[in-house]
């Protein structure tokens, strides 16, 4: 059992502790994939910001109210 447990552990840090070449490329539509993701990213933060604003604005206004508000009775 200690067995498992050692390789458990032995192994993945084998794995990350190696360097290899990545030989990777990177295409020029990559950099407009991220730049869609930030100002998407953005979007969405001012989104939910107004969302969250408009919240609070509408609490504020609920305590506000005064009798001359009040509906007419019949």
């Amino acid at each position: 059992m200690a067995n498992i447990v050692h390789l458990a552990v032995l192994i993945p840090l084998m794995l990350i502790t190696t360097i290899v070449p990545a030989h990777a490329y990177l295409d020029p539509g990559t950099g407009s994939i991220i730049l869609q993701a930030i100002v998407g990213g953005a979007a969405a933060a001012l989104f939910v910001g107004r969302s969250y604003l408009h919240r609070v604005k509408t609490w504020f206004r609920l305590g506000q109210r005064s009798e001359n508000n009040e509906p007419p009775s019949k």
